[in-house]
């Protein structure tokens, strides 16, 4: 700020600009200049709902639904007027059903043509009480007729109110300009990123070095895990300091892990050793609770002559008619060597390019999990797979297409870390694994890579991943973790997955309407909640209840449906909504450096960061498949829920080029960043009103080829964008008008300052949309448009 200032006074003492050299204020928006389409269930011209299960009140403005004459699943009940093409529309109304049971039945919601394709489908049925609905969609261009509708699923009683369809997305607009002035006001809170923290090395109170030889290990020797776990276990008898394995390349065809537990001021040394693996389960490495320990100079890989972990194939035959299937040739092989090979997921590649990551290209998930899901299949030839395929999923297969079959996902990691102080790992290469490089649990803390590489080999023939899975996935830790000078690559998932997980639940009923048990509805996750946690109960928007218990039990009901109670030491209160999300104060992903590392070339994200107080500088993000970065925080019923939360984020002087690079669309289909949350389903259109990701400061970045949006925000506050540059892709800069680089909503204070767009095309306008209704406090200026 004061540097700032200083400027100001230097350039008006020279007479540069003399009214003021800078502003204060926040750029004045452009406000929405929405046409109203349907005005309520009153508007007959334009809305029409079925008599037979519906009777409007005009007195309320109310239609109560009545399905429980329908002889169908699927009930029609309100259509709009026909939609204008390539429009866009938000739509907007109340809902309560009487008795909600959403696997019974549910309100429909659907924009969709007369032969049934839909550009909207939600499911709404969970509330009693009136709930507004809102949805934002953009009806595609040609000759198609779409409508809004919407259908009672199942036989129930509802009602709906105040239906408003409404032509664009009520949002402010703030435009950047070639001559806007610097910006140097208040910005208030300044995010300031991890505090610095050591992770202690080793200090052994004697040198006992032993020699993993000394217990049969050769290049050539059988039983190499169990040899291994027998030197771990002589060093953790005398206190050794140090186990050294001899340099060689060592094949490992041994299931289960080698294991270092409960050891302290220890040094693993693999003295530039390779372990070639072969195996049908358990990871690679298990290191757990282990005090002042270095693992080192040690190099991983899996035997692909004989198993590959992934594989190149071409399409050459298609049957769409009776028993459809495609055949899939393998082009790196005469005869593909292990024929039990599954196929956990298959994308699309490009071949001129031999890459991955390329617009149009589709993934599709066969036996993710291994033996569920599996589709038939049967050998034709020694290298084509016939594949047994629906009709319906064969249609975007052609002849001629190419794809990589990935035969493991997250099926055997590389490392899996838990319960581990003061841990380091050096100079480690994984050139492939059969699952995640690093998996991470527990109360893991003061821990860190350095100069860790995860990627395929150069030079190598028939290598298609380096992990199978995510590169580092941490789905538990209480924080302190250092990346320092790391580089990761061509693993099958995302570079970096860092949260912890929490639990949708509901309040049991009790005695008197009181209870002291939360009922959750799926079992994922309950594993890591024990006895004695001290649990935070947040309402399903994210705010605070103000409750924090200890658990005192967690228990699975004999009915067989998978759910679990967790009784806490205090009374539940009632939730605002209809239930709430459990924080484990156990844990903590939070004080994260990331210092020099390098991202590139993946399949998925490169970080998915659910956790605070975390600086990220001087990285790279490159030629990515999705987005660069993105902050979060959601819950869903029966699937994952994912963080406590995200704040004090820092990312500064880092480049970021070529995210997204599989869609084949531009605009708000793409984003290099993402801060957002999911409610109940993920993705959801539904976003948390509450703020629950804060404090966030991107700046000095350098962003290239930016396809779409940079950055799309909701459930956020105090989130600053300052000094970053912006190159806007080719394509997309090259014609005139209107191109959106931020969108935001359901957020406040948000700080979009001082950045640059490097624009080739001087008739271009670049946008901060805003929503009218559900942000404020948004700073837009000193945004310029400058040529390259």
């Amino acid at each position: 700020m004061l540097r700032e200032l200083g400027e100001c006074l230097l350039f008006s003492c020279f007479g540069i600009m003399a009214a003021g050299c800078c502003q204060t204020e926040s750029d004045v928006p452009m406000p929405p200049a929405d046409a109203v389409v349907v005005s309520g269930f009153g508007d007959s011209k334009n809305i029409s709902f079925d008599r037979r299960f519906a009777s409007f009140d005009s007195s309320t403005g109310v239609l109560r639904v009545d399905s429980l004459k329908s002889a169908h699943m699927f009930q029609p009940i309100v259509r709009s007027l026909n939609l204008k093409p390539n429009t866009n529309y938000t739509l907007s109304f109340n809902y309560r059903v009487e008795n909600p049971n959403m696997k019974e039945h549910f309100f429909h919601i659907l924009v969709r043509t007369g032969a049934n394709e839909d550009i909207l489908w939600e499911n709404e049925g969970e509330s009693a009480q009136f709930k507004r609905l809102e949805y934002k969609f953009t009806t595609p261009p040609g000759g198609k007729l779409y409508s809004v509708q919407i259908h009672a699923r199942g036989k129930f009683v509802g009602e709906l109110s105040d239906f408003k369809l409404v032509e664009g997305f009520g949002e402010n607009l703030y435009i950047a300009a070639p001559e806007a002035r610097k910006f140097c006001g208040d910005l208030g809170k300044i995010p300031s990123g991890a505090e610095d923290f050591e992770v202690l090395p080793p200090a052994p109170s004697s040198e006992k070095i032993v020699n993993a030889a000394d217990f049969g290990i050769s290049e050539d020797c059988e039983n190499f895990v169990a040899k291994m776990n027998a030197a771990i276990a002589k060093c953790r008898e005398i206190g050794a300091s140090k186990l050294v394995l001899n340099k060689g390349i060592y094949k490992v065809a041994n299931d289960g892990e080698i294991n270092f537990s409960d050891l302290k001021d220890f040094i693993f040394d693999g003295s530039g050793s390779t372990l070639v693996y072969r195996k049908n389960y358990g990871g690679n490495f298990n290191i757990t609770n282990c005090r002042r320990m270095v693992f080192k100079n040690l190099k991983m890989d899996w035997d692909w002559e004989n198993d590959p972990i992934a594989s190149l194939v071409e399409v050459v035959k298609i049957e769409r008619n009776g028993d459809s299937y495609f055949d899939a040739k393998f082009l790196d092989y005469e005869n593909f060597p292990n024929k039990n090979s599954r196929i956990a997921i298959l994308t699309g590649y490009d071949m001129k390019n031999s890459h991955i990551n390329a617009p149009g290209l589709f993934t599709r998930v066969l036996e993710l999990t291994k033996g569920k899901g599996i589709t038939r299949r049967e050998w034709v030839a020694p290298n084509v797979l016939r594949v047994y395929y629906s009709k319906n999923d064969l249609a975007p297969f052609e002849i001629g297409q190419h794809f990589i079959f990935a035969h493991y996902y997250y099926d055997m990691h590389g490392f899996f870390l838990r319960s581990n102080e003061h841990l380091s790992l050096e100079n480690v290469e994984i050139l492939s694994c059969a699952g995640h490089a690093f998996a991470v649990a527990g109360t893991q803390k003061y821990w860190q890579l350095k100069n860790v590489k995860i990627g395929i080999p150069k030079g190598s023939k028939a290598r298609y991943l380096s992990c199978a899975g995510d590169h580092l996935h941490i789905a538990y830790s209480a924080g302190y973790f250092k990346m320092l000078s790391c580089d990761f690559s061509g693993g099958n998932d995302d570079c970096l997955n860092a949260h912890d997980c929490s639990i949708y639940a509901q309040p049991v009923p009790g005695e008197k309407g009181k209870s002291n048990v939360l009922r959750t509805l799926s079992k994922r996750n309950v594993s890591e909640f024990y006895a004695g946690d001290e649990i935070e109960l947040r309402n399903d928007d994210y705010s605070p209840t103000g409750f924090v218990s200890k658990i005192v039990s967690v228990k699975w009901p004999s009915d067989g449906s998978g759910m679990c109670d967790i009784a806490s030491e205090k009374d539940i209160p009632k939730p605002s909504g209809n239930g709430f999300v459990l924080f484990n104060r156990r844990y903590g992903t939070k004080n994260i450096i990331i210092r020099d590392c390098n991202f590139h070339d993946t399949k998925a994200r490169a970080i998915l960061m659910l956790g605070s107080d975390v600086t990220i500088e001087r990285c790279r993000f490159a030629n990515l498949a999705g987005m660069a970065v993105k902050i979060e925080t959601g819950y869903t019923f029966n699937s994952w829920c994912e963080g406590y939360g995200a704040d004090n984020i820092v990312l500064r002087d880092c480049v970021f080029e070529n995210a997204c690079m599989r869609s084949s669309k531009s605009g708000r289909n793409c984003k290099d960043i993402i801060i957002s949350s999911y409610c109940k389903t993920d993705p959801s259109r539904e976003k948390a009103k509450f703020p629950i990701l804060t404090n966030i400061l991107f700046e000095n970045n350098t962003f290239k080829n930016v396809k779409g949006l940079l950055a799309e925000i909701h459930s956020a506050d105090n989130v600053i964008f300052r000094g970053n540059e912006i190159y806007p892709l080719a394509q997309t800069d090259a014609s005139a008008g209107l191109k959106e680089i931020f969108l935001i909503g359901n957020s406040k204070n948000i700080k979009i300052v001082n950045n640059n767009i490097v624009s080739r095309n001087s008739s271009s306008e670049y946008a901060v949309c805003a929503e009218d209704k559900s942000t404020r406090g948004i700073v837009f200026a000193g945004n310029r448009i400058v040529e390259p």
